[in-house]
């Protein structure tokens, strides 16, 4: 079953051009703080609609849990065999931990929207109105001559409420690439955390304790990764106490930071001026 599935599978690297900045037209449509999910229609009746999130392997689970859900009703009555939609789970106003959640206490609070699709008419067009007609939420687009990422993101902020960045899509499309709201703060190792015994960085570093100076103590805000390969074999215990610049999506629940990667060393900085995490309004 999983075979059938990869040869429509809307791909995880997204295959528009990437964003080119100043003067590229793109349409500009919303990303909310959720779950990425896809829905795949199977060719034999009897095993119907799936849906599934990165892992495959979930994908059964996924469908049970969310069965209930009217979207999922809806997508299960109208998909043609082996089509697929992907799109994003999430709960409005709130982070993608409230997805888990409300999985399992509450799904129909959960909402889907679709941002693409894979055998379904010619482009995004096509497979827009038939989403649409099915009662598939689809997010509201513009079309945008952007300047930076900064630009386009603060554009993006004004019109929808909440969004978490943008999913832009050049030409006719019938590809994507996503671009979220980022900010940088300093932040001080405390601790290295060693990789995954089974994983690939078994043997090395696998993240970063961050913290901040909270004009007292340093306290613990982030787990970072983002580290090359070389750095991660360099990382030791002589490292604990440097300062260093990550950049992530948000400030969460507890003041942790949501998403952050390791960016540069700030050998000119003290730990007593990593202070300052600048947030991006989510909560």
């Amino acid at each position: 079953m999983l075979d059938d599935m990869a040869e429509v599978w809307v791909h995880d690297v997204p295959r528009a051009k990437p964003w080119r900045g100043a003067g590229s037209p793109v349409v500009v449509e919303p990303k909310y703080d959720g779950w990425r999910l896809t829905a795949f229609m199977q060719e034999d009746p009897a095993v119907g609609l799936c849906v599934f999130g990165r892992k495959r392997e979930a994908h059964l689970e996924l469908s049970h849990l969310l069965s209930g859900c009217d979207w999922y009703r809806k997508l299960e009555a109208r998909m043609p065999p082996r089509t697929s939609v992907d799109g994003e789970l999430w709960v409005p106003g709130q982070p993608a931990s409230a997805v888990v959640t409300a999985m399992r206490e509450s799904p129909r609070d959960l909402r889907f929207t679709a941002f693409a699709t894979n055998g379904m008419g010619h482009g995004w067009g096509d497979a827009r109105y038939w989403l649409r007609l099915a009662g598939i939420d689809t997010p509201g687009q513009v079309r945008y001559i952007g300047q930076t990422d900064e630009e386009l993101l603060e554009y993006a902020r004004d019109l929808w409420d909440g969004a978490e960045g943008v999913v832009l899509k050049e030409a006719m499309c019938d590809g994507w690439y996503k671009l979220k709201r980022e900010e940088t703060a300093d932040l001080v190792v405390m601790d290295l955390k060693p990789g995954d015994e089974f994983g690939k960085y078994s043997d090395t570093t696998g993240s970063i304790i961050g913290g901040r100076w909270d004009g007292t103590q340093l306290v613990e805000v982030a787990c970072v990764s983002g580290m090359d390969d070389d750095l991660r074999r360099q990382l030791g215990r002589g490292d604990v106490g440097r300062v260093f610049e990550c950049r992530y999506q948000y400030v969460g629940a507890g003041g942790r930071l949501r998403h952050p990667r390791f960016v540069r060393w700030r050998d000119d900085k003290y730990p007593h001026e990593a202070t300052d995490i600048p947030s991006t309004g989510d909560t």
